[in-house]
């Protein structure tokens, strides 16, 4: 493969505008992490939901992915701050917003399968 069509290639967006390294980050898979970062993934692309990688990771509860990234991972990562220039307090609200919003889903969810449950009950 041609060095100038690595990263390219390693910087690929599907239309949710994750890259691979998005992917690696958010299932917590460290080894992956390191092999983009060394062969050229660029840890600053966000997706359309304006997420980098370590934000993703840091979502998903991956600390592991997000200490070393944060430490070692790549040029242009401030340690202590996501890629958006996020404080960890921004981070930390964040996450609580997204944690909050899996547990509205898992509300709505409940509420959705409750219905099927009492449509059900008055079937013959």
């Amino acid at each position: 493969m041609h060095t100038n069509t690595c990263p390219t290639l390693l910087n690929t967006q599907n239309k949710a505008g994750n890259t691979p390294l998005h992917w690696a980050a958010l299932n917590g898979h460290l080894d992956c992490v390191k092999l983009l970062l060394e062969a050229g993934a660029d840890p600053t692309i966000k997706n359309t939901a304006g997420h980098d990688p370590v934000f993703e990771a840091e979502v998903a509860d991956k600390k592991d992915v997000v200490e070393w990234v944060l430490k070692e991972g790549g040029s242009g990562l401030e340690k202590g701050l996501g890629q958006g220039g996020e404080s960890e307090a921004e981070m930390d609200g964040a996450f609580n917003e997204a944690e909050a919003g899996v547990e509205d889903a898992d509300v709505e969810r409940d509420l959705e399968m409750n219905e099927v449950k009492e449509g059900k009950e008055g079937l013959p």
